[in-house]
């Protein structure tokens, strides 16, 4: 495409935050609520009186969600100690986090085990599990393949994984990546979608759906409390004043502050997407 002339730009450029000419654009794109993945394992099979794996649950709020609302038992894995107590202070269904092996499944309906723990090497028996729920963690996970192949053990045969996780784009340049992703104690490999597919298969899971969303929950979130806005807003004021924060919070809050909302601005700029796969371990 050739670039515009000065004549074709200016009127574009005037118009460009009006939603004339956009209407139906703008109504066929509005965002998809993040209920979405609950809608998603459902239609998957997951029901009242399943067993739930959250790998990954951090402070359990997914895993009280879906123990509430879906009627099932479910077991919060997390290597972090203060996310699971934080869980287990935050919502009732929740047991207090335990890191003895093996752990007890809930005793009743749409309870809420928590379990310290790492996804590489789980202390469940095999086929333990009707669903496997992974938010935000594969990024995180060294051993991707190793991972995913413990997720296939403990899943039941024709169990799902259901994984919303993030990768890099083509937009994303890589002294931007490598200060991210060690910021965030992000492995570069698992934010290849290439890699992460690959490792789907290692681990014999066969790829039943797959949705790119991009920033879509990002959007979503903005048009309630502003979430994007309220972050650009302070990612500005953390580049602009740099030292005034790290004098208050020290360097290493500072340097998670910083790389936590710009993670969320490179979904928005396409440097990053979010993906969901719905996952099927092969009999």
């Amino acid at each position: 495409m050739a670039p515009p002339t000065l004549e074709d730009l200016y009127p574009c450029v005037w118009n460009a935050y009006e939603e004339s000419g956009f209407g139906e654009a703008v109504h066929l794109s509005k965002p998809r609520a993040p209920v979405m993945l609950s809608d998603i394992a459902r239609e998957l099979g997951m029901g009242r009186g399943s067993a739930v794996l959250d790998a990954g649950c951090g402070r359990a709020n997914h895993s009280a969600i879906l123990a509430e609302t879906c009627g099932v038992t479910v077991v919060g894995l997390d290597p972090v100690r203060n996310c699971l107590s934080a869980g287990q202070a935050g919502h009732p269904r929740c047991a207090e986090p335990t890191s003895r092996l093996p752990p007890r499944m809930p005793s009743r309906q749409g309870g809420v085990a928590l379990l310290q723990g790492r996804l590489e090497s789980m202390p469940f028996h095999d086929a333990a599990f009707d669903l496997i729920w992974s938010r935000t963690v594969l990024v995180h996970v060294h051993d991707l393949a190793g991972g995913l192949a413990e997720c296939a053990r403990v899943l039941k045969p024709g169990g799902v994984m259901l994984v919303e996780t993030s990768v890099a784009t083509g937009l994303m340049e890589p002294r931007e990546a490598a200060t991210l992703y060690r910021r965030l104690a992000i492995h570069a490999a698992s934010m290849s979608r290439r890699r992460l597919e690959r490792a789907f298969q290692q681990a014999r899971f066969e790829v039943h759906s797959s949705v790119s969303m991009g920033g879509e929950t990002l959007e979503y979130f903005e048009h309630g409390d502003k979430l994007c806005s309220k972050t650009l807003m302070r990612l500005t004021a953390l580049l602009r004043a740099p030292r005034d924060f790290v004098s208050c919070v020290g360097p290493v809050r500072y340097e998670v502050t910083l790389a936590s909302h710009q993670w969320v601005i490179y979904h928005l700029l396409g440097k990053l997407e979010t993906v969901v796969y719905s996952l099927r371990r092969s009999a």
